[in-house]
């Protein structure tokens, strides 16, 4: 039982690190996506 517990706890944490990565890279996404219209914007007006 403790072995299925220890495989349990291992893939929750896994999880969670692999959430916390998705949800940097979906930030760093907007952030990019924001940057790209700023720039598109600057240079239309330009």
């Amino acid at each position: 039982m403790n072995t299925l517990i220890d495989e349990y706890s291992a893939v929750h944490y896994q999880c969670q690190n692999n959430i916390k990565k998705t949800q940097s890279i979906v930030s760093h996404i907007n952030y990019l996506n924001q940057e790209l219209k700023d720039q598109q914007e600057i240079f239309s007006i330009g």
